[in-house]
């Protein structure tokens, strides 16, 4: 089939930062490494939109074992650079973003990471298959909870500071 292009155009995509290594299992361990698959992924992700030039950039943080456990380590900070090309609404835009770009950056830093095991001693890593929902709507839960976290702050210190009491009025002589 021929395919459509999208409405949203990957212009660039790079690894800003990355760390990988092969941790060796104890001598006294049976050797088994097909607990590499089963290692925690953590990922983390930030957007950030310029709408005056429609283009967005998805910072992805991937940590691949953070406790070091034996097996593979990796640590890697990428940036995804996308732009939409046509007017969309909010939800679209939404959904092109965080799912689509958020996911052509994941399959990046799961490929990056394949490249670079593919030479080490238990050869090529390649992460499981991330339930993107669950990994945005983690993310919106947080963004959500910040929003009202600063809300309630500025509110407290206003409150404290006595900024939320009008200004007196000063009468001309």
């Amino acid at each position: 089939m021929e395919t459509k292009e999208s409405v949203l155009e990957l212009v660039n995509f790079n690894i800003i930062d990355t760390s990988c290594r092969y941790i060796p299992f104890p001598s006294s361990h049976n050797k088994d490494k097909s607990n590499q698959n089963q290692l925690p992924v953590i990922i983390d992700f930030e957007v950030k939109i310029n709408r005056e030039d429609r283009v967005f950039l998805i910072f992805l943080s991937t940590t691949i074992n953070p406790k070091n456990d034996p097996g593979y380590f990796a640590d890697v900070e990428s940036v995804g650079v996308f732009r939409i090309n046509q007017e969309i609404n909010d939800n679209e835009e939404f959904g092109l973003i965080h799912f689509s770009g958020l996911q052509i950056c994941i399959a990046n830093v799961r490929s990056f990471i394949g490249n670079i095991t593919s030479y080490y001693p238990a050869g090529r890593f390649l992460f499981h298959s991330i339930d993107l929902r669950d990994l945005v709507e983690k993310k919106v839960k947080i963004e959500k909870e910040k929003e009202r976290k600063a809300v309630t702050d500025a509110k407290a210190e206003a409150e404290e500071t006595g900024s939320n009491k009008p200004a007196p009025i000063e009468q001309a002589e």
